[in-house]
């Protein structure tokens, strides 16, 4: 899922503008259910400053490494022809 999230605002706010292709080393991962069936990787990008957007990925726990590597080509595929307006 990629959607707007916001604006960069307060004290922790992004610093760095977001460098393509993401991988997933760069995105945060915590498991939303303890146990479940469900792992949930995030990271907010910013592009050109202003607005700020989130990407997530959730990876079944037992997926097949045929459907990872295809997440991961879409995740690296994210990228954007220019900054919003």
């Amino acid at each position: 899922m990629l959607q707007p999230f916001g604006f960069r605002i307060g004290l922790f706010r992004p610093t760095e503008e977001t460098r393509f292709p993401i991988s997933l080393e760069e995105l945060t991962t915590t498991d939303a259910i303890r146990g479940g069936p469900v792992r949930v990787s995030y990271a907010n990008l910013v592009i050109e400053s202003e607005p700020v957007y989130q990407v997530r990925l959730w990876i079944g726990r037992d997926a097949s490494a045929e459907e990872r590597v295809a997440i991961l080509a879409v995740l690296r595929s994210i990228g954007f022809l220019r900054g919003p307006q």
